[in-house]
C-alpha cells in the first residue's frame, strides 16, 4: 500500500516538471493589424529571450474597412515583439511595438503614419510543436495615444496577438534554443482588439435569445 502511494507521488512530481502547452485559445477579431511578410521568431534559452520582427502588411478597421499598410518611410521592421519567457513557458514580461504607413483604399495617400501600437504584454499561451506551433500574447496597450501609438485608443482595453511561427519553425519547448522564418509563406501574425468581458456576455445573451426565439412553438 505504501509502495503503490510513494510511485502515486512520484509521477505526481515528474508530471509537474513538464512543460504543458497551455494556449489561450484567442479568436481573432477587428480591428486588426496583420503581418504575413518578413516574420522571424527566435529563442534564447540561455537568457529566455523570445523575439520576433515582421513587416505589417494590412490594417482593417472595426468596421471591416481594410486598407495597406507597409513598413516605417525610414525603412527597418514594423513589428517588434520582445518577451521574456521561461524555460516553463511563463511569460514574464514584455513589449509589442507597431510602426508603419497605413495607406488610403483607394490610394493614393497616407491615412496614418508613426508609432501605431505600442502594448505590454500581460499573458502567454502557446501549443503545438514544430510546423504546428502557436503563440499567444495578451497586452494592454499604452493609455497616451499621438506619440506612443496613433491607433493605442481604438485596441484599448486589452489587444490579442495570434502568431504562427511558420513551417520552419523547430520549436519543441522553451529549455532549448529555436527559431523560425517566412522563407515559404507559411507565417501569420494578427495583433487585435479583445472585446471587453462585458461585450462578449451580451453577445452571448443576444445570441441565446435568438436560438430560444427560434425553437419557440408556433402558436395553435
Amino acid at each position: 500500500m505504501q509502495r503503490a502511494k510513494w510511485l502515486s507521488v512520484c509521477a505526481i512530481l515528474l508530471m509537474a516538471g513538464v512543460v504543458q502547452a497551455a494556449p489561450l485559445n484567442l479568436t481573432m477579431m477587428l480591428p486588426d493589424l496583420n503581418s504575413s511578410v518578413d516574420i522571424t521568431t527566435t529563442y534564447d534559452a540561455t537568457i529566455d529571450a523570445f523575439s520576433v520582427t515582421a513587416t505589417l502588411n494590412q490594417y482593417t478597421e472595426g468596421d471591416g474597412t481594410t486598407r495597406p499598410a507597409v513598413g516605417p518611410a525610414s525603412g527597418g521592421v514594423s513589428v517588434t515583439l520582445d518577451a521574456e519567457i521561461d524555460q516553463n513557458g511563463n511569460l514574464v514580461g514584455g513589449t509589442l511595438v507597431i510602426q508603419g504607413r497605413v495607406i488610403n483604399n483607394p490610394p493614393p495617400g497616407i491615412f496614418l503614419e508613426g508609432t501605431l501600437l505600442t502594448a505590454t504584454l500581460t499573458d502567454f499561451g502557446f501549443s503545438g510543436t514544430g510546423s504546428q506551433t502557436l503563440f499567444e500574447f495578451l497586452g494592454t496597450p499604452a493609455e497616451v495615444e499621438s506619440e506612443t501609438g496613433l491607433l493605442n485608443n481604438e485596441f484599448s482595453p486589452t489587444i490579442g496577438v495570434i502568431l504562427r511561427p511558420g513551417n520552419s519553425t523547430t520549436f519543441v519547448d522553451f529549455t532549448s534554443d529555436f527559431s523560425g522564418n517566412d522563407s515559404d509563406g507559411s507565417a501569420t501574425m494578427d495583433t487585435f482588439k479583445v472585446p471587453e468581458p462585458a461585450s462578449l456576455t451580451i453577445f452571448g445573451l443576444m445570441a441565446l435569445a435568438g436560438r430560444r426565439r427560434r425553437k419557440a412553438p408556433m402558436a395553435a
